[in-house]
């Protein structure tokens, strides 16, 4: 029997650890490269949404499923759509656990 995902009231700001950043600056986006579980993800991401120098990818975990959460990210992967499954045994690997948006509140 499948688990109905739990979804949040207020979604969990959160970053996405990426493997790669590359600049496409003739169409003002970032190439990000991260994988989970299920594999290895490529995505075309605006700039504003990506923190080059960390290599980090701004996303909100929207829901809790069984065995971890779902994570929407601000661009559809080459592979898939914009939510990706973060297991709870990769969440530290996968995620970086900060709140970003009260950073940009901030101004840091």
């Amino acid at each position: 029997m499948v688990k109905i995902p739990e979804w949040r009231q207020d979604p969990e700001p959160v970053l996405v650890n990426c493997l790669k950043v590359h600049e496409w600056p003739q169409f003002g986006e970032y190439i990000v490269q991260f994988e989970n579980h299920e594999g290895h993800f490529t995505s075309f991401v605006p700039k504003q949404h990506v923190i080059p120098d960390g290599k980090f990818l701004h996303a909100f975990i929207i829901a809790d499923v069984e065995n971890g959460v779902l994570v929407d990210i601000p661009a559809e992967t080459l592979t898939s759509g914009p939510r990706i499954q973060v297991t709870n045994a990769e969440k530290d690997t996968v995620l970086t656990f900060r709140n970003w948006v009260k950073e940009l509140e901030n101004g840091t």
